[in-house]
């Protein structure tokens, strides 16, 4: 799942979650004073002095900033920022539209997560909604941070909440998306349960979940590993199963899971039956997310999947 790792960082990093970075981000919608692409001047880019107040830090134009301000911050923290005051006294605040601005890059971003859905399977498409629904939140609370110690002037602002918009219209959106393409996967991880928390599942689930992570593999040749060394007998295989789970179930209660998954019955007790997809995929994503989602787990739940595609 590299490449929905690769994806997601390309498409968090394109998101201002710095001061810094949304100051770039406002840089994008200033008028230009010059034509030529290849240089970018504007009347409203100006030097800034750090000033300190009760609700923060605040930068302000220095044009404006009154002698014993300037005197104070002695230049050390001086930064080039968009002089908004101006900015607003000829602009206008109802003419300077953020939202339409920002639309334009919820518009691409929606775009290039559809093509990215395109080329996913089912299995692969419910990991991916599940780590995008993760980054989105991740990124939210990258915006909300920002202003804990600056003090965010009027247009800083306007971009801040336009983009939690953004977020939400996202989810929406894509979520609604890869609801009408595979109806039966929910469009909100968080929401997810069990399917029953009856004992006999729990068993199943647990066992389930230490082969996506790799603690229990059966190899090509039909071998149980634990923990990567292989286990002659079956009875040793769930006797180690057992203390590893502190004796939360018996062994007894544990061949069978390793015995009928072995050998792929039909049965209930083979792990991999298609009326647990659901619960399976859930379990595969979880182990994804914490890197450690084994190659055995991850083609028997393929196989399930492509036959009851």
């Amino acid at each position: 799942m590299d490449d929905i790792r690769t994806f997601l960082i390309e498409f968090s990093n394109r998101y201002p979650k710095s001061f810094l970075k949304i100051e770039k981000y406002g840089e994008n919608f200033l008028p230009r004073d010059v034509k030529d692409p290849f240089k970018y001047d504007s009347n409203y880019i100006k030097r800034h002095i750090l000033k300190n107040t009760l609700k923060g830090m605040e930068y302000i134009p220095i044009d404006s900033a009154q002698k014993e301000d300037i005197k104070k911050s002695k230049g050390i923290f001086d930064l080039t920022l968009i002089d908004f005051e101006k900015l607003s006294t000829d602009l206008g605040i109802n003419k300077y539209d953020v939202k339409d601005l920002c639309n334009d890059f919820l518009d691409n971003e929606i775009i290039e997560i559809r093509n990215f859905l395109f080329s996913c399977n089912k299995f692969k498409c419910y990991i991916f909604w599940q780590e995008l629904d993760l980054e989105l939140n991740e990124i939210e609370k990258d915006l909300d941070s920002i202003w804990d110690s600056f003090v965010p002037n009027w247009f800083q602002k306007e971009i801040t909440l336009q983009l939690k918009e953004n977020l939400k219209s996202l989810k929406s959106t894509i979520g609604s998306d890869i609801t009408t393409v595979y109806p039966d996967i929910t469009n909100s991880a968080n929401k997810i349960k069990p399917s029953s928390t009856s004992p006999q599942i729990r068993h199943w689930q647990r066992i389930a979940e230490l082969m996506a992570n790799g603690i229990i593999t059966i190899n090509e040749t039909g071998q149980y590993l634990f923990n990567g060394n292989i286990v002659l007998e079956e009875k040793r295989a769930s006797e180690l199963v057992s203390e590893y789970l502190d004796n939360e179930i018996k062994p007894q209660s544990i061949k069978p899971y390793l015995s009928r998954t072995k050998s792929n019955s039909k049965d209930d007790k083979n792990i991999f039956r298609d009326f647990r997809i659901k619960d399976l995929m859930l379990i595969s994503a979880k182990a994804d997310r914490e890197d450690c989602l084994s190659e055995f787990f991850k083609k028997r739940l393929d196989i399930i999947i492509k036959e009851t595609s």
